[in-house]
């Protein structure tokens, strides 16, 4: 019986702590959601950092396939972003909107 009702307090003590922030403030054990597709950069404005392009369903993030503005992270290649170029680019959802987190040249 005393097993039994040390057994039952673990498991009502036991505590989830996945969206608890890490002592070093971050959060772990979730990922941010990203799609990765073909795109074709239709503009590119470099002392903005953002690129229009035309890209294929971001399925991950709920988008269809569309030709719309990006903003561009900073640790992207952004000479990669010349009007017709076809790239592959990675599209994560910040808090500031979607963004361009990574690109590639696309041998199509």
């Amino acid at each position: 019986m005393i097993t039994l009702i040390a057994a039952s307090a673990l498991i009502f003590t036991t505590v989830d702590h996945h969206d608890q922030p890490s002592h070093d403030g971050n959060h772990h054990g979730h990922t941010e959601a990203s799609s990765t597709v073909a795109a074709e950069v239709r503009t590119a404005d470099a002392d903005g950092r953002t690129a229009v392009v035309s890209h294929e369903a971001l399925t991950e993030l709920g988008m269809s396939a569309m030709t719309m503005r990006f903003s561009v992270a900073e640790t992207v290649d952004f000479d990669l972003f010349r009007p017709g170029a076809h790239l592959m680019i990675t599209v994560v959802n910040t808090a500031d909107g979607f963004q361009i987190a990574d690109a590639e040249l696309s041998h199509h």
